[in-house]
């Protein structure tokens, strides 16, 4: 299970703090057994070259952060 969030990440004694670390963490607790869960953001800036298949579910989920 892995979430994948883009945006500023604030480091401080080894912790990491920030919008996209919460929303990563939601998206991972969302995801189910060997399954990957990106922000639209995140999806966009895989370049295209790389031969990643995306798959898209036809609803969106609302994110509380």
């Amino acid at each position: 299970q892995i979430g994948v969030a883009c945006g500023e990440v604030v480091e401080v004694d080894g912790d990491c703090y920030g919008d996209a670390v919460n929303v990563a963490s939601r998206l991972s607790d969302l995801s189910g057994a060997d399954q990957i869960w990106a922000t639209d953001s995140v999806i966009e800036q895989v370049p295209a070259e790389t031969g990643t298949t995306w798959l898209r579910g036809t609803s969106r989920t609302k994110l509380r952060t």
